[in-house]
Formats: structure tokens, C-alpha cells, sequence
């Protein structure tokens, strides 16, 4: 050990030889004392003492030393208990820290099973698949698995104890295809955890205000990816957004039931008892949320039939979640009703409910332009050629309301075996508007969009084929071209297309107002879109007075 410019350095095995090192610095005090009541100056002459002569490259780190404060001569004696204790508790320090960061993910694994955090295997593989090491910043990974809290000074967040992960994830249970919400992700490496609880058939998604903490989650989970083969085996699709909880539009996100609450949710910060209901609502029935409120770690289970209970599963201390404002609040429904006006609805599948088990679904798509069991044909005529299009009577009386009606007649032509369409359908369009008839779905585009609605509204043929042309058509969506797909909805009864190009000219009315399509939109067509301007402002009129009596 050495004494240079009042720093005392020492080593990670080194507690034994403290006594030796206190010893050596109170003889240096001792030798210089004399030296300064002599007046003597040997500076020249002094032997340099064998461990000043140590290599740079020998010494310790900067990072594992004591700063010790100028010796004071006259009361050293009286203070060598103080510093004998002060280089105890440092070296106790490092050597804590130290053997935490030593054991390496399988180390911590263990800990947590020993000390009861982790019980089911399920948990222990979320665990092993994705190691904190991958989450954290290069400049710490030296501590990536420490048992305690992990502070990200860049990121102003911190990364909880591996016990408190390992808690809530015990407790909310998840099983094979949950949805899971993480809110306030941090690092990601919780809603990664999740994500491989949930399985392939699951999802998982976490939120956080911060774009750069966003940023550095997605990085995170791509780079588990490359490194952990068994988290691309295991785990369903990770997402993550920037979003306030109270203020996401769920019925926005994707879902495969077109439900947008959660089967399980984690809350990385404490929510207030007032505001639990709120996340209480992001829940299906039967699913589970885990939040710090107050100090307590609070799981909140909600039944099937809606009624919930609560329980204390751990004592805990964390920092409080962002709380929108009140005007946030009302200015977030204004938008949310917006943007649900602005929405096309989904398209719902009608062919098993139009067949009412006449056939199985499977075998009336392999029906589709095949002569097998054929009873009636198209023919068509095009540049000079007449083209035959094999079809099923019984699939067209019930996929097509002109066919039902034609065939259930009484007429002579209800025993007719072909139709010749109108010269302005082409024989793409037909086939296009029987695939739809047979398969439920049809290759729609911009080109081909309006025949197909005037083909499809000439054979009665079932909604669900204007929901895929609507949906191509607001896709393509401009200032140039909105008044024209207004006029489309309106002649052609698409009242979904027609509310979202209706919120889509408000928003862009000045612009709109100049496209030539405009001046000739019918009458009552403007006088709708006006009508849906004050609706509007009168909403946005409630919303502030709500406001305005709420303070």
C-alpha cells in the first residue's frame, strides 16, 4: 500500500492488510512531524521509500480509491480510529459492489430463487432469455447485475431491482396469447420479460413519455434479438410508443379481437388511489394489473363478471406517474372523438353467415371459377372475343340479393343458365366482384375501385365489399381528390367512407375549397359537411365549459 498525495489506494483483497496500512501512515505522519521541528531539509537526501517506486500501470483505479483529508499532525492520534473506520466502510463498499456485479445473470437467477422472488419455471426463463446486461449503457455494464437499483443518469430513469421485477411477474400470472401493457418501459427489459411470458400468440407493448427512452428500448430489443436466439423462438412481437396511459387511444391499437384493453398490465411508477380506475379500465375481464400505490405494490385482479379485488403483494417506494392536466384531459376526448369519427369500419366477414351451412366456407373458395357442380355462366364479350365465367346458383342467391331474387322468382328467367352483364363491366370487374362473392375477399385498387361498387351495388352483392373499396379509397385520400370520394360515399351509400372524408375535409377545408371536384359536389352533400362543422364546435363548445366548471 502507498500514501500518494493524500490518497489511500487499496485493492479488492486487501481487508487483511488495513491494520498494516493504518501503521504505515501514521509512521509517515510521525517522520515528517520530526522533520518540520528540526528544520531539517532532506528532501535531496531521502531515500525514496520501495512503494513510492511502484509502475503506473500497477496502481488502482481511480474509480476504487479513498480521498482522505490532509493529515492534521497535532491530532492524528486521536483520529486513526475515524479513518480506520472510514477505509473499512470503503473497501466494504467495494467489495459488496463488486461480488453483485460478479455473478452474472445465472448468479442473480440463483440469488432471486433462493430468497423466494422466483418460483415458476416460466418466470426463471423470462429471466435467463433476457439478461439485464443487454439493457443497460455500455459505460455501465460493469454493474448490469447488481441487486439493487440501477440509476441511467442519460436517460433521467431508473432500472428497478431484479427482485421487483421477479415480483410483479410472479404475481400477474401470465399465460400463453396475453396482451400485455407495460406503462412507463424504461429500458424494455420488463416488457421483454413480458413478451416472452405471453408467447408467440401474445403482444406486448410498452409506453413511455420520453422519445429517447423509447429510442433506447427498441435498440434494446433489437439487440436481444441478435444476441438471444431463444427470445426470437419464445417471444411474441415487442412494441413501444410514446403515450401518457391517460391519455391512449386503445381502440387505436392494433388487437386481433379488435379489443384494445389488456390481460396484463405493469405500471412502473405509483399511480394514485383517484386515478386507478383509469388503468383499471385497460383491463379485460379476468386480467391482472400490478402498481406501486402509495407504498405498497398493489395487484388488482378483475373478475369476468367486472368486480374486482385487490391485495398487497410487497412494500415499495417509487416515484409518481405523470398526471395530465384536466385541460389535457378534455382536449384528449376532443381528439379521441375526432379521430373515431375519422375511422373506417372493419371489415366483417359474411360468408359463413350468408352460406347458413349450406356448404363449408373452404370448399365454396375452391368453387371459385371452377367448372365442378357449375348450374349457370357469365358470358361476356370483350375486343371481339366472348369469354364464359362458371358459377354456382346456390352461392349466388345467397352471396347476391339481384341472384336471389332472380332465381327465387317465379319469372322464366329463374330457370335461365346464363347473364350476359352490362357492356360497361369488364370481365376483370366480374371476376373481381365474384371473387369477393366465393372468397370474401377481392384484388381492389384505385383503378378498378369504382366499377367495383358500381358492380357490386347493380348484384346486390353483400357490404363487405364496400368496406375494401372504402378502404382503398381513404387511402388515397388527398385536398385533390376529397371532394370527388365525398360525392363517391354519398351516390353509393359508403356512409363509413363518408364520415372520415368529412373530418378530413374540416381539417383541410381551405384547401379543398380550392379543388375544382368542389364546386360540384351536390347540394346537400355541402350542406352535410357544414352540418358536421357545427357539430364540431358545439362539441368543443361542452368540452370547455366542462373545463371551465371543473375549476
Amino acid at each position: 500500500m502507498a500514501r500518494r498525495s493524500g490518497i489511500i489506494a487499496f485493492g479488492e483483497d486487501e481487508r487483511e492488510a488495513t491494520d498494516g496500512f493504518v501503521q504505515a501512515l501514521t509512521t509517515d505522519s510521525q517522520t515528517e512531524s520530526v522533520a518540520e521541528t528540526e528544520g531539517e531539509d532532506e528532501s535531496e537526501e531521502e531515500e525514496q521509500d520501495p512503494r513510492e517506486q511502484d509502475s503506473e500501470d500497477e496502481r488502482i483505479p481511480t474509480a476504487h480509491v479513498l480521498m482522505l483529508p490532509p493529515a492534521d499532525h497535532s491530532g492524528i492520534e486521536s483520529t486513526m480510529q475515524d479513518i480506520f473506520s472510514l477505509v473499512h466502510s470503503r473497501i466494504d463498499s467495494f467489495t459488496s459492489s463488486y461480488a453483485s456485479s460478479a455473478l452474472g445473470n445465472e448468479g442473480v437467477i440463483s440469488q432471486l430463487k433462493r430468497d423466494k422472488f422466483l418460483v415458476s419455471k416460466q418466470v426463471e426463463e423470462s429471466f435467463r432469455t433476457c439478461p439485464r446486461d443487454v439493457f443497460v449503457p455500455d459505460s455501465q455494464k460493469a454493474v448490469s447485475y447488481d441487486m439493487s437499483p440501477l440509476r441511467l443518469t442519460e436517460y433521467e430513469f431508473n432500472i428497478s431491482a431484479p427482485e421487483v421485477y421477479a415480483n410483479a411477474l410472479e404475481v400477474l400470472e401470465f399465460k400463453e396469447g396475453d396482451r400485455f401493457l407495460d406503462i412507463g418501459s424504461g429500458c424494455g427489459q420488463l416488457t421483454a420479460m413480458g413478451a416472452v411470458l405471453c408467447g408467440k400468440t401474445g403482444s406486448a407493448l410498452g409506453i413511455d413519455l420520453s422519445e429517447k427512452t423509447v429510442s433506447f428500448a427498441r435498440s434494446n430489443v433489437e439487440k436481444l434479438k441478435v444476441e438471444s436466439p431463444r427470445f426470437v423462438e419464445k417471444a411474441c412481437e415487442v412494441d413501444f410508443m410514446i403515450a401518457n396511459v391517460f391519455l391512449l387511444d386503445v381502440e387505436s391499437l392494433p388487437s386481433k379481437d379488435n379489443d384494445g384493453r389488456f390481460d396484463k398490465i405493469h405500471c412502473g411508477a405509483s399511480c394514485p388511489p383517484s386515478r386507478l380506475n383509469a388503468l383499471v379500465a385497460l383491463l379485460r375481464p379476468g386480467g391482472s394489473l400490478v402498481t406501486p400505490c402509495g407504498k405498497v405494490m398493489l395487484l388488482t385482479k378483475k373478475h369476468m363478471n367486472g368486480s374486482t379485488t385487490q391485495k398487497n403483494v410487497a412494500a415499495v417506494v417509487y416515484g409518481p406517474l405523470i398526471i395530465p392536466s384536466d385541460l389535457e384531459v378534455i382536449m384528449h376526448m376532443y381528439r379521441l372523438s375526432i379521430a373515431k369519427a375519422s375511422r373506417l369500419e372493419g371489415h366483417e366477414t359474411m360468408i359463413e353467415a350468408d352460406l347458413n351451412g349450406m356448404l363449408p366456407v373452404e370448399k365454396v373458395r375452391n368453387l371459385f371459377m371452377c367448372h365442378e357442380g357449375s348450374d349457370f355462366t357469365f358470358v361476356v364479350e370483350e375486343n371481339g372475343m366472348e369469354y364464359k365465367i362458371p358459377a354456382h346458383k346456390a352461392i349466388l342467391s345467397s352471396r347476391s340479393g339481384h341472384f336471389r331474387a332472380l332465381f327465387n322468382s317465379n319469372m322464366k328467367d329463374c330457370v335461365c343458365e346464363s347473364t350476359t352483364p352490362p357492356e360497361e363491366y369488364s370481365r376483370a370487374d366480374l371476376i373481381e366482384c365474384l371473387r369477393y362473392m366465393y372468397t370474401e375477399t377481392a384484388n381492389v385498387k384505385v383503378e378498378n375501385c369504382v366499377q367495383l361498387l358500381r358492380l357490386s351495388k347493380f348484384y346486390d352483392v353483400s357490404s363487405g365489399i364496400f368496406r375494401l373499396c372504402e378502404e382503398v379509397l381513404y387511402s388515397s385520400l388527398d385536398t385533390s381528390n376529397a371532394a370527388s370520394i365525398l360525392h363517391l360515399s354519398n351516390w353509393y351509400s359508403c356512409e363509413s367512407l363518408k364520415n372520415c372524408t368529412t373530418q378530413f375535409i374540416l381539417d383541410n377545408l381551405d384547401e379543398v375549397r380550392r379543388s375544382e371536384d368542389w364546386c360540384h359536389l351536390d347540394r346537400d352533400v355541402v350542406e352535410d359537411v357544414l352540418l358536421e362543422s357545427s357539430k364540431r364546435n358545439k362539441m368543443v363548445t361542452h368540452l370547455l365549459n366542462s373545463f371551465s366548471q371543473g375549476a
